[in-house]
């Protein structure tokens, strides 16, 4: 599903967006003012236990929204100097659009956006994250919980630089709800068998009885699954 949603329904959509996150939300805006209903559906989400990632644009005017930011308990909180892109999502679905996360483009500006479903298009998806992650990594900086690590769970493994093709051993993006190569997706897209067998683990590289599923050995679901995101 790919839809163009007007000025309000941008807005309504964003709200839906924080509301159902189960897992991850990802809000990336240059400009945030908070107003008193997306601050309490944020404080809902993340005393429901959901990791949020915020990426903003370093300026004045967000400081207010940033303090308020930082209190969150599970929060990871990102600036990067000349970000003019605006995304929103959970791990349903994400909204691409014109609207900064500020009360006048919300109640005043004409916006629009497109909100696509993973499920229908996990390429474009996957795409949109790649890039998130990327913004994460070249951030200008990062702002950590004093005294507490982003991550607080015990598993203390980093990350490796990058996963495997399931089916040709490929080196690509590490990302488990994502394991192909762009050949090997084209391949397995024409059946789509969703328990098809392949050979490597995503993200050891390691022979392994896989799938799209299941993209991993037991190994490394275990070290990792606190880390990255996989497909239920």
């Amino acid at each position: 599903m790919v839809k163009f949603l007007d000025s309000s329904q941008v807005s309504g959509r964003l709200t839906r967006i924080i509301k159902e996150a189960n897992k991850e939300l990802v809000l990336v805006s240059p400009y945030m003012e908070l107003d008193t209903r997306i601050k309490r559906v944020l404080k809902n989400r993340s005393e429901a236990g959901i990791n949020i990632i915020i990426i903003f644009r370093p300026a004045k005017s967000n400081k207010d929204a940033i303090e308020w930011l930082k209190k969150l308990p599970k929060r990871k909180i990102c600036s990067r100097t000349y970000l003019h892109s605006k995304c929103y999502l959970n791990e349903k679905q994400a909204l691409i659009t014109s609207m900064n996360l500020t009360k006048k483009s919300n109640f005043q500006n004409y916006e629009m956006g497109i909100l696509l479903n993973k499920e229908n298009h996990s390429d474009v998806y996957s795409s949109i994250k790649r890039e998130i992650s990327h913004l994460i990594e070249v951030s200008d900086e990062k702002y950590k919980r004093k005294k507490e690590s982003l991550d607080t769970s015990k598993n203390t493994h980093k990350l490796p630089g990058n996963g495997y093709c399931i089916r040709c051993k490929k080196k690509i993006d590490l990302d488990p709800t994502s394991p192909y190569c762009g050949n090997c997706y084209k391949t397995w897209k024409k059946y789509k068998d969703p328990e098809y067998k392949e050979k490597y683990c995503h993200i050891c590289g390691k022979k392994h009885k896989t799938m799209i599923n299941k993209p991993v050995c037991r190994k490394c679901y275990n070290s990792y699954k606190n880390k990255l995101e996989f497909k239920n």
